[in-house]
């Protein structure tokens, strides 16, 4: 947190002086009786400070919503909220004490995948995945799942920030000089300059398939994620939550080749809380389900145990190293060369159907599937 000072104060005394002599000054002009109406409301401690939040959304943000939200909590005070459109900063008036500041982009209602709760306590306010609507369960593979939404782009600021008495003396210093200069407007004396950062963590998932030519398509999902996060504690809640793969592209090892690898992206809050490193987790936290269609319409399942098999990386100049941070991206490779225990998909030769050489004819979506093969890789 940062803190510029527009003007030139004096020392607080001097400004108290300043204040109370201006004060007094008005207040002895509107007659005995109303001074004494006025005197309590006029006490430095009823009095706010006029500051600006600024905000550089593109530091780690990376873009410009179209609105903000901003929360400032205090015991004594309570929370109070401030929704804006001007997103570059937002001014506001706080009586001196100590605040937690949050900001986050957009308001709760422009939100499709998120719900938000408890957003009167910073400590406890989260945001929890809402279920896709939209999608069929197949039968005999996923039929009763209930599929959390991937969270769209959320931006987010928490900090403290303080009031002191000189910042709340110096507002109203400007606001008397202003009255006698004909300026109708105050201006924020001090600034606060804050960096949202993006809440989400990607997930690739990557599965050598031998046979590759003969799938027409494959749908996919994977378990226990995090279907919430915690915006004043910034990190992922412990309730579990399923996420669908439904977006797997083709990568051929060559033209025309049989084999090769399907690979998924998602957006997701990443492990839960208390499972996030790699000694918290074993193999049957997390399971992997992959159902493919064959050329010839029969379906084939694969599942897979990979709690262990989930490692946080960091990318640089396009190389994956695995990392200790539990905030950058997640991997999960389902190949013979990582682990012994793996047993990459194999997919039967198949005849019918589409062509043999149209590997690349893949599509996201996956017919309504017959009675067929069922792999379950014990691990």
């Amino acid at each position: 947190m940062k803190i510029i000072r527009k003007v030139n104060h004096t020392y607080l005394y001097k400004v108290k002086i300043l204040l109370v002599f201006g004060l007094c000054l008005f207040l002895m002009s509107c007659g005995e009786e109303s001074f004494l109406d006025r005197r309590e409301m006029y006490s430095i401690d009823n009095l706010d400070a006029r500051v600006k939040i600024i905000l550089d959304w593109e530091e780690y943000f990376g873009e410009i919503p179209s609105g903000m939200s901003l929360y400032t909590y205090n015991k004594k005070q309570g929370t109070r909220v401030e929704i804006s459109n001007s997103v570059r900063s937002r001014e506001i008036l706080r009586k001196e004490g100590k605040y937690s500041l949050l900001v986050y982009n957009l308001t709760p209602g422009e939100f499709g995948s998120l719900e938000f709760h408890d957003m009167n306590n910073i400590d406890s306010a989260y945001v929890q995945l809402t279920p896709i609507q939209q999608y069929k369960n197949k039968k005999g593979w996923d039929e009763g799942v209930v599929y959390q939404r991937e969270p769209e782009s959320l931006g987010v600021v928490r900090d403290e920030i303080e009031i002191t008495q000189e910042m709340v003396a110096s507002t109203y210093m400007q606001r008397y000089k202003n009255f006698y200069a004909g300026i109708e407007r105050d201006t924020a004396v001090y600034e606060f300059f804050e960096s949202p950062k993006r809440v989400g963590i990607p997930l690739e998932v990557r599965v050598r398939v031998l046979g590759i030519n003969n799938m027409r398509s494959v749908i996919g999902s994977i378990d226990q994620f995090a279907n919430g996060w915690y915006l004043g504690q910034g990190h992922a809640t412990s309730g579990e939550g399923v996420h669908l793969l439904d977006n797997f592209k083709v990568e051929l090892d060559s033209p025309n080749s049989k084999d090769g690898w399907i690979v998924a992206n998602i957006s997701t809050f990443g492990l839960p809380w208390e499972k996030q490193t790699a000694e918290e987790r074993d193999s049957t936290s997390n399971r992997l389900s992959l159902y493919f269609t064959l050329r010839n319409g029969e379906p084939i399942i694969f599942t897979y145990n990979v709690g262990d098999l989930l490692h946080y990386v960091e990318v640089e100049n396009r190389g994956i190293e695995v990392t200790g941070e539990v905030t950058l991206e997640l991997l999960l490779v389902i190949s013979p060369d990582t682990s012994n225990r793996v047993v990459s998909p194999s997919l039967p030769d198949v005849t019918g159907g589409d062509s043999d050489t149209n590997a690349s004819g893949f599509t996201a979506e996956v017919d309504d599937w017959e009675d067929g093969g069922s792999v379950d890789v014990g691990l």
